[in-house]
């Protein structure tokens, strides 16, 4: 059983199958407004959402994980004989309702089942075609019309996006590579949806929206910080991403843009200076793309 204070137990010598079972499984009580019921229905109704218990219990999870990545806390070890359970359902089960909730405080009418309540996407093909819906019909004024507990909890749900891949890629996958460069153990990679054309161009349009107040929680900083994770990596799924973002949704126009904003606070803007930097130096034509878009 998950318990049920939020509560991220580090190993300081190995991470173990049951301790990344344990991260993932508190991120999913996190994200569920009622822990005590076992269900995959999430009830996010437009009216009715609970975006103050989820992002107070989310913005738990974030803080000890990102306490403990910073601290260097977590070690990886090769599991050679427990990769295919090592990746538990649970860690795909997380980052799907994960993404799943960032769509529907965007847009709740997009992610929504018959009752008015949010249920996720059966497959990633099903959540790519959902995540390009909300991003290309999500209006540049999303923030300054959205109330201050959804304005919160999207801004925790990105945070916890960004951390999710980054503690994904920076301990998970290590524990997964093969001498065979060519041995591919993520078939179902748990961070899929997070990094489909249609999350990244949602990142990007997010990256130029205006909070409504001083006081708001910096969400396109949040947005930057998803969208370099995203990108940030050598397996093919994020290569993939890394060339949609510069190929396929104009990611280099949407950094310019957010780049020469004025009037921005310094960590959003020494965010978006690393997806800058990053993409001109594993993507060289995205140097000549951005110099167009200051042109």
């Amino acid at each position: 059983p998950v318990p049920r204070e939020i509560v991220v137990i580090i190993d300081r010598s190995v991470i173990i199958p049951a301790m990344t079972e344990l991260i993932a499984q508190s991120l999913l009580q996190a994200l569920n407004s009622n822990s005590s019921q076992e269900s995959s229905h999430l009830t996010l109704e437009r009216n009715e959402l609970p975006s103050s218990s989820i992002g107070q219990n989310l913005k738990k999870w974030n803080d000890d994980l990102e306490s403990e990545l910073l601290r260097g806390a977590f070690s990886t070890k090769k599991f050679e004989d427990e990769k295919s359970s090592f990746v538990s359902s649970a860690i795909k089960k997380s980052a799907d309702t994960l993404h799943s909730l960032i769509l529907n405080v965007v847009d709740p009418t997009i992610v929504s089942d018959a009752g008015g309540g949010t249920t996720e996407c059966e497959s990633d093909e099903e959540a790519e075609r959902s995540s390009w819906a909300v991003a290309t019909s999500t209006a540049g004024d999303l923030l300054v019309g959205m109330p201050c507990d959804n304005l919160s909890l999207l801004a925790e749900l990105l945070r916890a996006a960004g951390l999710f891949m980054r503690w994904f890629g920076q301990v998970i996958q290590p524990s997964f590579e093969s001498s065979d460069a060519n041995d591919n153990h993520f078939s179902n990679n748990p961070t899929t949806r997070l990094k489909c054309r249609g999350m990244l161009l949602l990142y990007c349009k997010i990256l130029e929206m205006e909070t409504p107040t001083i006081e708001s929680p910096d969400i396109p900083r949040f947005s930057s910080i998803c969208l370099f994770r995203a990108t940030y990596g050598n397996d093919d799924l994020t290569v993939s991403a890394r060339k949609t973002v510069v190929e396929s949704i104009d990611g280099c126009v949407f950094l310019v843009n957010a780049l020469t904003k004025r009037d921005q606070p310094i960590p959003r803007l020494f965010s978006v200076l690393r997806n800058v930097h990053h993409l001109v130096s594993t993507v060289p034509a995205s140097a000549a793309l951005m110099d167009k878009a200051i042109d």
